[in-house]
């Protein structure tokens, strides 16, 4: 961990640092942390799959449902048949808060 933050310092325009440290943030539930970093992953690496998932899913724990289901879906533009984020977004949108959203 030391050495991703340091890495971070010299670099902060590492994508994958951003990731990595974005991840280990929202493995230990500090969502609200974890959310710029992954941001900013995402800003600079807008074809990651895994950093736009991650991103939607700490902005879901933030309850910024919105901001979720829209990362989750140019997630699934990457992976278009990644099944398990469609069940997750059938859910989200199962709960009727989107209806504008869904016909995106």
């Amino acid at each position: 961990m030391i050495a991703l933050l340091l890495i971070l310092a010299l670099q902060p325009e590492d994508s994958t640092a951003l990731f990595k440290r974005g991840y280990e943030l929202y493995r230990r539930n500090q969502f609200a942390e974890a959310e710029p970093l992954l941001a900013q992953a995402v800003k600079l690496s807008p074809n990651d799959f895994n950093a736009r998932y991650l991103l939607g899913a700490s902005c879901s724990q933030l309850n910024r449902n919105l901001d979720a289901l829209r990362q989750w879906r140019e997630a699934l533009r990457l992976q278009p048949k990644n099944f398990k984020l469609m069940q997750i977004m059938i859910v989200e949108y199962g709960k009727g808060n989107y209806f504008q959203e869904a016909c995106a």
